[in-house]
């Protein structure tokens, strides 16, 4: 396929002129002559009737003639406008156009990287998402070899931010080679950072301190060490509490455990931050449990001992003030008030059942775990307490009941098995 001659002519024979009015949209200017080629390109490079390379070769021309006449793309963006729906910063065929000028490696391929970003870096690359995702991974290229951030010499080719939006799988796989590494390839890639722009500083920083974040690393480990000022204690330990329940829930009470192993070193960190950090980051306990209630609960998979397992995350974070039956309050909106909450709890188990269902296991660890004198503060029907006293075999709550005639009834009645 070759570029139409008379575009050419036109680019040459008139300079950027601003977009025109809609009534003019179909007037033969340089706008009208790009928009109609690129429509013919992409309309025959979906019906294939050109080799790969004839399509790539194609793209790469348009996008270098359309940047040489306008000089940016923000400026093409502007003197198309007219061309574009509400919603785009280019005709749809003029940015499909140049993401199949992304796809391989040339010379011209930086600059059109980094005026794509500079285009849709502020509002987005949503218009554009769909349409690099599909060309990216059309069949037809899937033999061609894709750009590299990182040469084989280890030289950073293109500005991260920019090569992230069209080629995020390759960054992403280059990125988690250096990660690999440990010590010595996150001193590489940190040795990188000068010639960053401060966007692609912080995607890197994003990446690392969330590879950090979600990983095993003990906290003396040397990567630790090297990335201490990018890391923030309280979103590393919201981190933890969510891997504690990642994966499939295999809730098992065992020491040996891949789940007894998170809980502790999730909050053996916890145990070392402040007051307000541990307040802050059990936010993210709440945001688990709540969703362990969210329409009904479910399964999971195959536990053992789960309500033991959630007592004992609950007696840690309860060590820093976490209150429960507070914090889940908003997941019961119909109810009143705390003690309706334990009343609800209650009437939906059945303690000692066994079940694998993660609301009623959360609720019957809450009931087992919620403080005795705090169950004793809320308004709850004396026959609930004293069959949650019972099941928990507590003394200070069967004492409290015995004060009362009606409890002294119930707690008799218990003892004569009634």
């Amino acid at each position: 396929m070759i570029i139409d001659q008379s575009l050419k002519e036109m680019f040459q024979a008139n300079p950027p002129a601003p977009a025109p009015a809609p009534a003019q949209v179909d007037a033969p200017t340089p706008e009208s002559h790009i928009i109609g080629t690129c429509r013919e390109f992409i309309h025959r490079a979906s019906r294939d009737e050109c080799g790969t390379h004839h399509i790539l070769a194609t793209a790469e021309n348009l996008a270098e003639m359309i940047l040489a006449h306008y000089g940016t793309l923000n400026e093409a963006s502007r003197a198309l406008r007219a061309y574009c729906s509400p919603d785009e910063l280019l005709p749809m065929p003029v940015m499909e156009a140049f993401v199949f000028a992304c796809v391989r490696e040339h010379p011209l391929l930086s600059i059109i990287l980094n005026e794509m970003h500079e285009l849709y870096c502020h509002s987005g690359y949503s218009q554009a998402a769909s349409s690099m995702t599909g060309i990216l991974q059309d069949p037809r290229f899937i033999r061609t070899p894709r750009p590299q951030l990182w040469d084989s010499a280890g030289v950073m080719m293109y500005s991260p931010a920019a090569f992230r939006n069209v080629h995020h799988g390759a960054m992403n796989r280059q990125l988690n080679a250096f990660f690999a590494e440990g010590e010595s390839g996150i001193e590489r890639l940190l040795g990188h950072y000068p010639k960053m722009g401060a966007d692609s500083q912080r995607l890197i920083d994003n990446y690392l301190v969330n590879r950090v974040y979600f990983s095993d690393l003990p906290a003396g480990d040397p990567v630790r060490r090297l990335l201490r000022d990018k890391l923030d204690d309280v979103e590393d330990a919201k981190a933890r509490i969510s891997c504690l329940f990642n994966g499939v829930l295999e809730v098992v009470n065992d020491p040996a455990s891949p789940f007894m192993a998170r809980l502790n070193d999730c909050f053996n960190f916890i145990d070392t931050l402040t007051p307000d950090q541990a307040t802050n980051a059990l936010e993210q306990l709440t945001d688990v449990l709540s969703a362990w209630l969210d329409n009904g609960g479910c399964d999971l998979g195959n536990p053992y001992d789960p309500v033991v397992c959630m007592v004992t995350v609950l007696n840690r974070a309860s060590r820093h003030g976490y209150d429960v039956l507070r914090a889940l309050r908003p997941a019961f909106v119909y109810m009143h008030d705390e003690g309706a909450i334990v009343e609800t709890m209650f009437k939906s188990i059945e303690f000692g059942q066994n079940t694998t269902n993660s609301a009623k296991v959360l609720m019957e660890a809450i009931l087992f775990a919620v403080d005795e004198q705090k169950l004793l503060s809320l308004s709850i029907d004396e026959r609930v307490l004293s069959r949650i006293a019972q099941a928990r075999g507590s003394d200070v709550l069967r004492k409290a009941l015995l004060m009362s005639s009606t409890g002294r009834d119930i707690i008799f009645g218990q003892d004569l098995g009634l």
